[in-house]
This record gives structure tokens, C-alpha cells and sequence, in this order.
């Protein structure tokens, strides 16, 4: 935590101790923030707040027709206690087709956290023929605990005591 702290606290960071009671026992933190907001909190930094269930998104129906291509995107938010957003993970897959043919498929990913760790793989598993498909694995964490990939078999896991956010899958993708 002390690592994660140092990158983020820089001179003009305004530092605020906030006095705790929780069952009749009383406890300092120390929380530092600028004028963007909070930037760390010792009790704040091991927690996120997060929808399990994602976002998706799909390419507009009018526009596939123009450039013969389709895609789709998922994502998942972190948010900070408070409500801003504190990181992101995601992928995201495009089809190329012609007819009912799949000519190409590309897929992309993303991950990023304040405070914490972030990581995210993709690859294609099927490029042409009737559909396009991808693997993705996408995690974050807050930083008490650790991420880990197998990027073998697509595999991400979790271990320790912060809040994280892990998926991964298969994407199939028609014309």
C-alpha cells in the first residue's frame, strides 16, 4: 500500500484525518485529496464499488450494412465509495463479413484502476467462416490484494482482502 500511496501523493496534496467510531471503538485515518477529489484514504483505497453484471454495448443495425462489419463490447466499472469512477475493464469484438461469411475478425481489450491493479488479454479463437469468436480474461483489484493470469487457458484469479472485479469467456459474434 505504501508503493501504491507514494505515485499518487504529491506536493499540494492537502491531507484531512477523519475520526472512525465502530462498536464503541474510535480510529484515525488519514485521507488526502486535491482539487479533483480524494486521492487516497487508507481505509478507502480497499474498497470499489461495482455492478457485476456490466455493460454491453452493439454496433448501430444502419452502419453494419455500409461497412460490412459487426461489433460488440463489454465492459465493467469500479467506482470509488463516494460514486466517481476509480477504473474499467473490457474488450471488445468486430466481425468483418460479406453475406453471411466472416472475412476477418479483430478483438481488443482494456484495464485500468486508480490505486490497485489492473490486467486484461484477448485473442481471436475463430477468424473466418460462419462466425467470429474471441477469449477474454479481465481483472482488477484494489491494492491489498493480487491478480494473476493464466494466459494459457484464459484464466484470471484473485486472492486476498481488497474489493476486485474478474471475467472472462468466450464471445461468439455473427453476421
Amino acid at each position: 500500500m505504501k508503493e501504491a500511496s507514494s505515485e499518487q501523493i504529491k506536493t499540494g496534496t492537502v491531507i484531512l484525518e477523519i475520526s472512525w467510531n465502530y462498536k464503541g471503538e474510535q480510529f484515525t485515518s488519514l485521507c488526502f485529496y486535491n482539487e479533483s477529489g480524494i486521492i487516497w484514504d487508507n481505509v478507502f483505497a480497499g474498497l470499489v464499488m461495482m455492478d457485476t453484471r456490466g455493460n454491453s454495448e452493439t454496433s448501430p443495425i444502419d452502419s453494419q450494412a455500409k461497412v460490412a462489419s459487426k461489433w460488440y463490447k463489454q465492459w465493467w466499472t469500479a467506482n470509488w465509495l463516494w460514486g466517481s469512477k476509480r477504473g474499467e475493464i473490457g474488450y471488445q469484438i468486430t466481425i468483418y463479413y460479406s453475406g453471411s461469411t466472416v472475412s476477418n475478425v479483430d478483438v481488443s481489450d482494456w484495464g485500468n484502476i486508480s490505486l490497485g491493479k489492473a490486467k486484461s488479454e484477448s485473442k481471436v479463437t475463430k477468424r473466418t467462416g460462419a462466425y467470429g469468436q474471441c477469449r477474454y480474461a479481465l481483472g482488477l483489484c484494489t491494492p491489498t490484494g493480487s491478480l494473476s493470469f493464466n494466459s494459457s487457458n484464459f484464466s484470471v484469479s484473485f486472492s486476498g482482502l481488497g474489493s476486485n472485479i474478474v471475467s472472462n469467456g468466450t464471445k461468439s459474434l455473427y453476421p
